[in-house]
């Protein structure tokens, strides 16, 4: 049964097995939404989204539940709708339908956080945080994010997230200026090691080879720049435009993980060692950036590629 079918149903005062007592969504919940799914099925040109509303209607029907793309499309289709009550109210603002018209307005945006909430809480960990669209800068697909704690991104790209030390799986925050229980040993390895690895899933530590494609001047360009009030350094893709930003977060220091130059620089390991003493990184600054070696010891935030 597809979705206007449920709707034909409900009109017709048939009581639905609630399959689920506790689904969250109600019958004014149910109804909004079947309204404006029939409104974007007259205005929204898209077939994909229209191919999709079958399927809702049966979840809906057998109180089940919805998934990301389930939510998005309702999304989509809510915020057409809310889109047309404004025209309405707009060419009729002196009739009684602009009070009735508000009324659905203000529960359609309760409606949306509700679905919010559902997505983020009753579906499980959030997915902003372990997923990531990622951009693809000269041929290498890269997170728009840098790693937070393990098998997470920060939520934001201005956001450092966490300070790792070379091919250790243990996070350390960006932000106290001392910390207790940093290990000044160099870990083993000649390339981090797919256990120690502490990007989300699907991703990983960029090698040193993939890091060196930021800097070929003919596709990329790469500048200093502050965002949201973070400071930090832009690479671009020339021909595509796609870009990430990398705030200056600094790193922490070998000896003992003390923070410094914070806000000043920023670093980025690979996954690449070039000997015993050194494994190679990412650093940049107000005036540059270039690939470095230096003590695997030393603590810095992961940017981390699509496998």
């Amino acid at each position: 049964m597809g979705l206007f079918d449920f709707l034909k149903r409900k009109k017709e005062g048939e009581k639905l097995e609630n399959k689920n007592n506790g689904y969250f969504l109600n019958d004014r919940d149910l109804k909004l939404i079947v309204d404006s799914c029939q409104y974007a099925v007259k205005n929204i040109q898209d077939e994909s989204v229209l191919i999709k509303l079958k399927d809702i209607g049966e979840k809906l029907t057998n109180r089940t539940d919805l998934s990301k793309d389930d939510l998005t499309v309702i999304g989509i289709c809510l915020q057409a709708y809310n889109n047309e009550m404004t025209e309405l109210m707009k060419a009729n603002p002196n009739t009684s339908m602009v009070s009735k018209l508000r009324d659905e307005k203000t529960y359609l945006f309760t409606l949306l956080d509700k679905l919010t909430e559902y997505l983020n809480g009753a579906m499980g960990k959030n997915d902003l945080l372990t997923n990531d669209k990622g951009a693809i800068i000269n041929g290498v697909k890269w997170a728009t994010r840098n790693v937070d704690e393990v098998g997470t991104f920060a939520s934001t790209p201005e956001i450092a997230g966490k300070i790792y030390q070379w091919n250790r799986r243990k996070a350390w925050n960006a932000t106290d200026h001392k910390v207790i229980g940093w290990n000044g040993t160099d870990a083993e390895g000649k390339e981090w090691e797919k256990s120690n690895d502490p990007s989300p899933t699907k991703w990983r530590v960029p090698t040193f080879d993939e890091i060196k494609t930021l800097f070929d001047s003919e596709k990329v360009s790469h500048e200093w720049t502050t965002i949201k009030g973070v400071t930090g350094r832009r690479f671009t893709d020339k021909v595509t435009g796609n870009y990430i930003f990398l705030p200056a977060a600094g790193g922490r220091h070998y000896v003992d993980g003390t923070l410094f130059q914070a806000g000043t620089h920023g670093y980025c390991w690979s996954s690449t060692r070039i000997d015993k003493d050194d494994a190679f990184f990412l650093g940049f600054h107000s005036g540059g950036a270039d690939w470095v070696r230096q003590y695997p010891s030393f603590g810095r935030c992961i940017r981390c590629v699509a496998e």
